[in-house]
């Protein structure tokens, strides 16, 4: 009998690879599309040491060493994933490392004390508030292919339920649905379409038309929902906002002021990521790619926030008029160098910084598991 190699759920066949458009060159860039060339790898190699084929056996090592050895390389970006509770709770991802650091989430409570909730961190957050999901079998559907990779947390002590996503955005709309951005085909996380599921299973969309639009747009980086249940869609430089299945443009080419520049390769600045909308209907987005939050008012762009060398903005959430702002050192460099800290902002346009993670409370997060 031989020894099967563990392979976390979540570097899966969940991710897009329609080809031809720009959104799909950019997933191709995804390592989370390597790993699955290693998981075929690695199947192949079971099936030639059961087969006794020595030179296929050789052959199909050599590709899976090759592989891991890529999915390591291959570009890669940091959690975006922070959410507030009604009672100040904030909540984010510090994102793992594949073969090392799993990952955490952490909670800041409306004291400033600092826990570990869960101990694995993806890219992607959002906050279930009244537990809709509570009985949703997200795992048996992903195993099915009927999702992408979606994880239902508990929170000790907690009122509100979190779910989590690694291979594209998601938000919990105020209809009860949980909003993920989408290949074409809805099962599969992607940057192309917007997807519906409801509790039940039910997969829909409510923008039938989008592809088009956000292949041109360079693919979907950030989702929020506002107070009136619109949906807004963050692009790499334009915001949309989405009133029953009709969609307009917000603002577009969005070129924040003294921009200091960190593009991925092949992105477009400011690179947005993740967004979120106050109650006001003030847009908020992480120009991770201008290490600076932005503004939106009407069709008005401001920067609010400008963060120093080596911190990039990569999401932010609200809590009526606070604004709450995850950031992460070297956005666009290796994973190994990413730590995240959490900051607000405060009206008269400072910052203050609420927490650092070190290599210290990870430690202690690793030794509690």
């Amino acid at each position: 009998m031989h020894p099967v190699a563990h392979i976390d759920p979540r570097w899966s066949p969940s991710v897009d690879r329609s080809a031809g458009s720009r959104s799909a060159r950019s997933n191709r860039r995804h390592p989370q599309l390597i790993r699955e060339s290693c998981l075929r790898a690695w199947r192949l190699t079971l099936r030639a040491r059961l087969r006794l084929s020595v030179m296929r056996f050789s052959i199909s090592i050599a590709v899976v060493l090759m592989c891991t050895f890529l999915a390591r390389l291959a570009p890669a970006h940091p959690a975006s994933g922070i959410v507030v509770d009604d009672r100040g709770h904030v909540f984010f991802l510090d994102t793992g490392e594949p073969g090392g650091f799993r990952g955490v989430i952490w909670r800041i409570d409306s004291q400033g004390s600092l826990t570990a909730v869960h101990n694995q961190g993806g890219h992607f957050l959002a906050l279930d508030r009244d537990n809709v999901f509570s009985h949703a079998d997200l795992g048996g559907w992903f195993r099915s292919r009927r999702t992408q990779w979606l994880q239902r947390i508990v929170v000790p002590g907690g009122a509100s339920t979190l779910i989590q996503a690694d291979g594209s955005p998601i938000v919990m709309g105020r209809d009860g649905s949980l909003y993920y951005a989408s290949a074409e085909q809805l099962e599969r996380a992607g940057v192309a379409q917007i997807a519906r599921l409801a509790a039940d299973g039910t997969l829909r969309t409510p923008t039938p038309t989008l592809p088009a639009v956000a292949e041109e747009l360079g693919g979907i980086r950030g989702l929020a929902v506002g107070h009136d249940d619109d949906l807004y869609v963050g692009y790499e430089n334009a915001i949309q906002k989405i009133t029953s299945g009709r969609v307009a443009t917000l603002v577009a080419n969005i070129a924040p002021k003294d921009c200091d520049a960190d593009l991925p390769a092949g992105g477009r600045l400011p690179f947005l990521r993740g967004i979120a909308v106050n109650s006001r209907g003030v847009v908020y987005a992480a120009a991770t790619g201008c290490r600076c939050v932005i503004r939106v008012t009407g069709d008005r762009v401001d920067t609010m926030l400008k963060s120093e060398r080596p911190w990039s903005p990569t999401g932010v959430a609200t809590l009526g008029d606070e604004v709450f702002v995850l950031e992460y050192t070297n956005a666009h460099g290796n994973a190994k160098d990413w730590r995240p800290r959490v900051r607000k902002l405060k009206r008269d346009g400072t910052a203050a910084t609420l927490v650092t993670i070190s290599p210290e409370d990870r430690a202690r997060a690793g030794a509690a598991r």
